[in-house]
């Protein structure tokens, strides 16, 4: 299962958990940007390999305000780490009361399996929804299926099916629902790559009158594998053009979001987000409507970090009445790199986010892992290259970056992921020229990928 992470989070399609406020929903869609295998690498001295840092932060709680109440959100952990329990509260006066419960089961090798959400009615935890999931030999994910508990049983709700190439990319999925004890398509999603394994053609499909129809279709143009444009169609027995959304950075950040309206056989400007960082990280995005040649403020979304880099607290405003007034709920995406994602969907004005440090004890970390092989390409490189690293277990995972003095210059969670290939961009802008090292290491293990040598040419 090829994945690419990008060190901006990317409001795309693919979930393992989100929150939202008066309930819990799981969807896992397993679509990412993917890449292909061809690259170089250089194998470098080992001696680095003992700097490698041996903690991470993970969520303890997550505050949740909304218009129809305060929730929280309490994480639990297994010994690898691994989240097993997620208990969702609602305040009540000084204190607060339990909602909903989800629980997490995982197979030996940490693969999820399945979660349970119970509901906490007359003083008891009743069950309410459950998810399994199916794999195929590649450790793909063919089936999601959804249960409801109805009259004291489980009973079929929902599935999701996927249909993948030989290179384990997502062709197509399909949602369906059982409705009169038989199961009905709703929805199909359909995915085009290019060579490099990046999506370039996605067809949403509505079922009606017993057979697929077309709705809604989306083209997207990459540059040095970021995305710069994507171009959306709707269908009228043909595919008209609707609104496109242009992707505008600086020195490889991402600083502005143009949506613009197909409107009279012309582009006309439709709304705009201007993103602010500090530190590479997002600060602010402003977003902004047309009128005419003016650009109306709309909304806003305001980021918090601690100085450990953990996104602490982010909430969402409407301009009204010329003021920024927060009493709008909306989905917000809390950057967490413990998720297969990269971040956690929360519903409300303002999410706060608490954190813990897991530590796994410091030991010689010389000894290679062999269930982790890693290269990246380009190599030599300026600014930004790509990691592609293969996993033969399922766990936490860490990328360290060294000087060619062994100094360890960055740690990057990379979040938890089931087996196989992913991919990770690189952008070192700030950096000289030079040799750097770099390597990856499971969280909660006692080994290290190889360390690998990669040349920044300026």
């Amino acid at each position: 299962m090829k994945k690419t992470i990008l060190l901006f989070f990317v409001f795309c399609l693919s979930t393992v958990m989100f929150a939202l406020s008066d309930t819990q929903r799981f969807k896992h869609d397993p679509m990412n940007l993917r890449v292909n295998e061809n690259s170089v690498f250089f194998r470098a001295s080992q001696e680095a390999i003992k700097n490698i840092r041996t903690d991470y932060y993970r969520f303890t709680n997550v505050i949740e305000s909304t218009t129809t109440g305060i929730f929280r959100y309490s994480y639990s952990y297994n010994n690898s780490g691994i989240i097993t329990q997620i208990l969702t509260e609602k305040q009540s006066g000084d204190t607060y009361v339990n909602l909903y419960k989800t629980s997490y089961l995982y197979s030996n090798d940490n693969r999820l399996e399945s979660y349970l959400i119970e509901a906490w009615t007359d003083n008891q935890w009743i069950n309410n929804y459950q998810a399994n999931y199916t794999y195929d030999e590649q450790n793909d994910i063919t089936l999601f299926a959804g249960l409801s508990w109805t009259n004291n049983a489980w009973v079929d709700y929902y599935q999701n099916v996927n249909t993948y190439d030989d290179s384990h990319q997502l062709l197509q999925s399909i949602d369906r629902y059982f409705v009169s004890e038989l199961w009905v398509n709703y929805y199909q999603y359909n995915y085009t790559y290019n060579a490099d394994g990046l999506v370039t053609e996605y067809i949403y499909k509505e079922w009606l009158n017993e057979s697929w129809t077309n709705s809604w279709k989306a083209d997207y143009i990459y540059s040095d594998l970021l995305l710069d444009l994507e171009t959306w169609y709707s269908w009228s027995n043909n595919w008209v053009a609707d609104s496109r959304l242009n992707y505008n950075r600086t020195d490889s950040l991402l600083t502005e979001y143009l949506w613009e309206a197909w409107v009279n056989n012309a582009w006309v400007n439709s709304s705009k987000a201007t993103v602010e960082y500090q530190n590479d990280h997002v600060t602010t995005i402003t977003w902004g409507i047309w009128s005419g040649d003016v650009l109306v403020n709309s909304s806003k979304y305001q980021y918090t970090w601690d100085e450990l880099g953990n996104n602490i607290m982010q909430d969402y405003a409407l301009w009204t009445n010329n003021a920024w007034e927060y009493n709008t709920d909306q989905t917000l995406y809390v950057t967490y790199p413990y998720s297969v994602k990269g971040y956690v969907d929360f519903y409300g004005f303002r999410v706060n986010a608490q954190y813990e440090i897991y530590s796994v004890n410091n030991q010689d970390l010389t000894e290679i892992n062999t269930n982790i092989v890693l290269k990246n390409y380009p190599n030599p490189f300026n600014p930004s290259t790509l990691i592609d690293y293969s996993l033969k277990n399922c766990g936490n995972y860490q990328l360290e970056i060294y000087n060619s003095k062994g100094q360890r210059i960055i740690s990057k969670a990379l979040g938890f992921h089931e087996s196989g290939s992913y991919s990770q961009i690189l952008d070192l802008t700030s950096y000289s020229s030079g040799v750097y090292l770099y390597a990856i290491r499971e969280c909660s293990g006692k080994k290290s990928s190889q360390i690998n040598k990669m040349i920044l040419v300026k």
